[in-house]
């Protein structure tokens, strides 16, 4: 009960932090009279309200933080402060490093090699200093949560989940639910054609993305 107190604590002051942070964003972005920069970080703050009330009490939401915090350091041009946060990040949870060639936007267009470098190295360095001491007693044991995610199958909350859930009722041959991995998890013939296509998809948006974030930087938005 002692735990459930403090991790209740923690995941509010989270939600504090949070709030500061989308309010420095929001002032960064009405500061220059842009519209549409504005209308932008309106657009940011409704979405991590729902977002933040989707993860609250769960250990989620400490990497959301953090990622809003490196979002907020990088639109301020400080690129250690972004690399060190975002590195931290990454380390709490794996998927804020699809997010690291985004927040380096500001240093790509128009090209800033200095801070890009440094930026790139808080990234790195951040990660591997944490990683050490790890390492000096794990050995490659440190990794295997990389295996672990490698193994973990369609969890049942996801749009795969969902959707092979709906044809298993609709055909007939309800899909296998289980729970493994932390997690409730579903199978099925459906659900392996789905993870087998993540993959590549994963790839093509976040290559579209790119391009778009290219395009955009480009017209000097």
């Amino acid at each position: 009960e002692g735990y459930a107190w403090l991790f209740v604590a923690w995941e509010v002051a989270l939600m504090l932090v949070l709030a500061v942070i989308l309010a420095r964003i929001v002032r960064l972005g009405g500061a220059g009279g842009d519209e549409r920069v504005e209308s932008m970080s309106n657009r940011l703050v409704l979405l991590s309200i729902g977002a933040a009330l989707a993860i609250a009490f769960r250990f989620d939401l400490y990497p959301t933080v953090l990622v809003m915090v490196a979002l907020w350091s990088s639109l301020e041009r400080r690129p250690v402060a972004a690399g060190i946060v975002i590195g931290l990040g990454v380390l709490a949870k794996l998927y804020p490093l699809a997010l690291v060639p985004a927040l380096a936007i500001p240093w790509l267009v128009p090209l800033d090699l200095g801070r890009l470098t440094r930026y790139g190295l808080a990234v790195g360095l951040s990660i591997v200093l944490v990683l050490v001491p790890f390492l000096a007693f794990a050995g490659s044991d440190t990794f295997a949560f990389l295996q672990y995610q490698a193994q973990r199958g369609l969890q049942v909350e996801s749009i795969g989940g969902g959707l092979t859930l709906l044809l298993g009722l609709v055909s007939g041959h309800q899909a296998h639910v289980f729970y493994g991995f932390s997690s409730v998890e579903v199978s099925g013939p459906f659900a392996n054609a789905w993870l087998a296509g993540l993959q590549p998809a994963t790839g093509v948006g976040f290559g579209w993305v790119a391009w778009l974030g290219w395009g955009y930087g480009r017209a000097g938005f």
